[in-house]
């Protein structure tokens, strides 16, 4: 038998003597339970019969509508109880029957003396004629010590039944307990005899084997998992056997795989110099976001060596903020699988917050997957702080061009169209901003003299510059003025 059909059948049987002892014990639990409510109810019904008796005793002493009433009220809780019986043997249903016959012949016993105490007149002393009295009383005193009788009886069986029925729930579960025990030494004797010792076997094969006894061969007794295991190890050993290389193959194949992890060696190390001297940080990431390497430049602005980067992420290094944008670029560098060029920042070991134009791609390996990503960063901060101290020179010079009290005009040189114009130009000229900005000169007829417009491009073209040159203008308002002008090249956002 294979070990896993041994498995499936232990399992098998053992689920079926576990389902067998939940609804074993279910059953008995709900029989018990049903014997002991039957108990109860004929406990009460004993306790209902006396009530009835002690009721009707004061009846018929005192013949009180509220002691017929209570009479009345307790024969219906009495006959309410009675209808829950339910026997389970000849015996038990022989005694419900009774007690059943009784109910109604209780009630006719009852409606009989009370009609015959009704139609009686009492004694001058206010009381029932002492032999009416002892009739009536005889009378129901016999019928409720049937009752009393066929109630303790019922009693009694059901007591009886109910230890029955825990002593065989008893001994069923001994039964069933001893069943595991057999079970359990049985799955121990298999396993031990069959599994443990085949495999033992198998070990000592294996060993023998491996030591080079090519020519062993292990014992294949067993039909199951382990026999077909030792089959295919007589296979390897055969096929090893027959393909094993004489001991010069051998060695050569040595020394070339030598070979081949030396000169893994050497490429690996002269990747890592050119990694090292490049001026660039560098560094290479696996899927989970955890570095797997940096270069020179990256220990350098990091304030760590690669050994102690080696495993952390950017939430070990930068703040949360930065450290989940790095980590997004990164998944979509990975989910898009092409490289990708972006700007990155951080607050770095120097104590300076730099920018980086980063050039991040997927890495993957011989089957095409991705394992990793590789960033090639040029740090901007100085083209940044640079670019940022143009950006402030330029916002001078306009506040200085706007609030000059001498008037100032920049124009597009190659076609002389008015860039800007500050205000003190614009009243000298009586035009509105709006209405230089984009025009030339010639568009406004401003120059009285348009050859000497001409001139002095020439000139600044020539020379680059223009000074202390009288030029006559036209307003707009038709008047002529007469200028100072001095006229010079400037370089303003890369024109």
């Amino acid at each position: 038998m294979k070990i896993r059909t041994q498995f499936i059948l232990g399992v098998l049987v053992f689920g079926i003597l576990i389902v067998a002892m939940s609804a074993f014990a279910i059953i008995i639990q709900q029989r018990v339970k049903s014997l002991v409510n039957q108990e109860t109810t004929v406990n009460n019904i004993s306790q209902e019969v006396n009530n009835l008796s002690y009721l009707g005793d004061n009846y018929m002493i005192y013949q009180e509508s509220q002691q017929l009433s209570a009479w009345q009220n307790e024969y219906t809780l009495f006959s309410n109880d009675v209808a829950k019986l339910e026997g389970n043997t000849p015996e038990e249903k022989s005694l419900i029957s009774n007690i059943q016959a009784d109910v109604p012949q209780l009630k006719s016993v009852f409606d009989s003396v009370d009609s015959s105490l009704g139609n009686q007149s009492l004694n001058p002393g206010g009381t029932i004629d002492n032999t009416i009295f002892q009739i009536s009383w005889s009378r129901m005193s016999v019928q409720n010590q049937e009752l009393e009788s066929d109630s303790s009886n019922l009693s009694q069986l059901f007591d009886a039944q109910a230890n029955n029925t825990r002593q065989f729930s008893f001994i069923v579960i001994i039964i069933l307990i001893a069943l595991f025990g057999l079970y359990f030494l049985l799955n121990y004797w298999m396993i031990e005899r069959r599994t443990l010792g085949s495999i033992a076997k198998l070990q000592a094969g294996t060993e023998a084997i491996g030591l080079g006894n090519l020519d062993f061969k292990i014992e294949e007794k067993e039909h199951d998992e382990i026999g077909e295991l030792s089959h295919a190890f007589n296979l390897m050993t055969a096929s090893l056997k027959n393909v094993t290389a004489s001991k010069i193959d051998l060695e050569k194949e040595i020394t070339d795989r030598k070979k081949a992890e030396e000169s893994l060696k050497d490429s690996q190390k002269q990747l890592l110099d050119i990694i090292d001297g490049a001026p660039n940080s560098i560094f290479v990431k696996d899927l989970q976001g955890r570095f797997i390497t940096i270069n020179a430049q990256l220990e350098k602005l990091l304030g760590k060596t690669r050994e102690e980067i080696k495993g952390k992420t950017d939430y070990d290094i930068i703040s949360r903020d930065l450290a989940d944008n790095y980590r997004d670029n990164d998944r979509r560098i990975v989910e898009n699988d092409k490289p990708e060029q972006l700007e990155e920042e951080a607050d770095l070991a120097d104590g300076r917050h730099h920018y980086f134009l980063a050039s991040k791609f997927p890495l993957h390996d011989i089957h095409g997957k991705t394992y990793a990503v590789a960033s090639v960063s040029t740090d901007l901060t100085e083209f940044k702080q640079a670019e940022k101290a143009v950006r402030e020179s330029e916002e001078k010079f306009s506040k200085i061009f706007h609030s000059s009290p001498v008037g100032m005009v920049m124009s597009h040189l190659p076609d002389g169209r008015c860039v800007d114009v500050n205000e003190a130009y614009l009243k000298m000229l009586e035009y509105r901003r709006e209405e230089m900005l984009g025009r030339d000169s010639r568009d406004l007829n401003m120059h009285i003299n348009p050859d000497k417009r001409d001139e002095v491009f020439r000139l600044l073209r020539e020379q680059g510059k223009v000074n202390n040159i009288e030029l006559n203008f036209r307003t707009k308002t038709g008047r002529i003025i007469e200028l100072l002008s001095s006229i010079d090249r400037i370089n303003l956002q890369g024109q």
